[in-house]
């Protein structure tokens, strides 16, 4: 864990009367909170309510699903633990209750081990359950009483009242393939209720495009290419954006994407700040240009790599079994040339690659191209879309052409000046690379990241993106 992420947690936990004993946690990394309140009734209906919901099978959690057991008690004092929804941690508590008059003092320390991020975000959660009322949204079991929170140090990702806990009830995802993990990990986190946007930005301020999810839509997704909902380039106003999240009383939100998706983000982050609604924003990078800074590898990207390697195999064999030819392939990467750069070294037969991070000479292009026909017979050439930017510069033309038919036709006009044979076997696979089912590794990536971008939600993070790099699986 990071140094600066356990200094915050000692540092959360200052101030609270040192009345409020923990548990005691037996590992040296762990997560707590404490809280003190005031409870309108006597100690003794308070403890009762307590033992009531720890020992009725009724009474369920509100919060996530988890069940509490009781280790020990006195007149004054608990000890209990809480298994949580998915049945993986368990948790320990200790209360102390103390007359005040006519009410009674609850004083109580939630401890846990971290295992990961989630464990950090339900321990406030777990003493709140335990003694919020109807007015709060909790259903009590012998006393309903209402109570004043006087000292808090919520844990991380969890605020300071029982419908903080409780609102985290409803998320929303703005894409597709990675919708079914971030489905079944808010499940398993106790969600009941799950919607996804269709339109992305745009669809998201119209109650049309929102449609609730369920294990039946999202079961088999990962199993099949594109989005179950739409995908849109478009915006719509970041403030009213913001409105709709707000009026749904939305906490978390997902947003799958590229560039324009994480600086949309960070713009509605700012929109839902000047409201005043606390709604977690946690992006994920969803683009095959893999051209996010600071972000290794994008979902999607190695699965575009092996479609568009076996374009350039397929423009190689052309380019071979006709006299006189060359394959060209054009690919994606308007800003970037990952795309097209992976996929030559992956095929390992291209004679040229063209990058939009080069500055490109088209008569050195014409004159390799004669040479390799001259030496070879046959030349396969990749140009990634952003090379058009230096080539129609240069060129002082209209950068709204297609770069891959325009450098086609120069190399077969410059081939027809110098009268040699030439035949030029063209392919722009664009929408192939983008529309096909991700593979072993995107597929297990993809599950990480929707995973930890949960984990990130809950633990009250915002405006944050999930990533990782080669060696994902330990650094996420």
């Amino acid at each position: 864990m990071d140094s600066r992420l356990t200094m915050r947690l000692a540092v959360l936990a200052l101030g609270v009367a040192e009345a409020m004993k923990c548990p005691g946690s037996p590992s040296l990394i762990h997560a707590s909170a404490k809280a003190q309140v005031l409870a309108s009734a006597s100690c003794t209906e308070v403890q009762e309510e307590i033992l009531a919901r720890v020992r009725s099978s009724e009474w369920q959690d509100p919060h996530n699903g988890g069940t509490y057991s009781l280790i020990s008690s006195s007149p004054r004092e608990m000890l209990l633990s809480r298994r949580t929804g998915d049945g993986k941690y368990t948790d320990k508590m200790a209360m102390t209750l103390a007359p005040a008059g006519d009410k009674c003092q609850i004083m109580g320390c939630s401890e846990s081990q971290v295992f990961s991020i989630r464990d950090m975000s339900t321990n406030y959660c777990n003493l709140r359950m335990l003694y919020c009322g109807t007015a709060e949204g909790c259903s009590p079991v012998k006393h309903d009483f209402p109570v004043l929170e006087s000292q808090v140090s919520p844990s991380l990702g969890a605020g300071s009242s029982a419908a903080a806990c409780l609102a985290t009830a409803q998320a929303e995802c703005t894409r597709g393939t990675l919708t079914g993990g971030i489905y079944h990990m808010l499940k398993a986190y106790g969600v009941p209720r799950v919607f996804g946007v269709k339109s992305g930005f745009g669809g998201l301020p119209e109650e049309q495009n929102w449609v609730e999810l369920t294990h039946e839509a999202v079961q088999d997704i990962h199993n099949k290419a594109g989005t179950i909902l739409e995908s849109e380039r478009g915006n719509a106003r970041h403030a009213d954006m913001a409105g709709m999240l707000q009026m749904h009383n939305c906490k978390q939100l997902f947003i799958l994407g590229g560039d324009g998706a994480h600086k949309g983000a960070l713009q509605l982050g700012t929109a839902l700040k000047s409201i005043d609604h606390e709604c977690a924003l946690v992006a994920i990078p969803s683009t095959v240009d893999n051209d996010l800074n600071m972000v290794d590898t994008s979902f999607g990207f190695d699965t575009a790599c092996t479609e568009a390697r076996d374009c350039v195999s397929a423009a190689y064999v052309e380019a071979t079994c006709n006299a006189n030819c060359i394959g060209l392939v054009k690919l994606l990467g308007n800003g970037s040339g990952f795309l097209a750069m992976n996929a030559t070294l992956a095929a390992r037969n291209v004679d040229m690659c063209l990058l939009p991070e080069m500055e490109i000479d088209l008569p050195k292009v014409l004159a390799h191209c004669e040479h390799v026909m001259a030496t070879k017979g046959h030349a396969v050439i990749v140009v990634a879309d952003g090379a058009k930017e230096s080539l129609f510069r240069r060129a002082g033309i209209s950068m709204e052409g297609d770069v891959g038919t325009w450098l086609r036709d120069q190399i077969m006009d410059h081939f027809k000046e110098k009268s040699k044979p030439l035949t030029v076997k063209y392919i722009d696979p664009t929408y192939m690379v983008r529309s096909v089912k991700a593979n072993a590794n995107d597929s297990a990536y993809c599950a990480a990241l929707a995973d930890h971008a949960v984990h990130a939600a809950m633990a009250g993070f915002t405006c944050v993106s999930v990533a990782g790099g080669p060696g994902w699986a330990r650094e996420l």
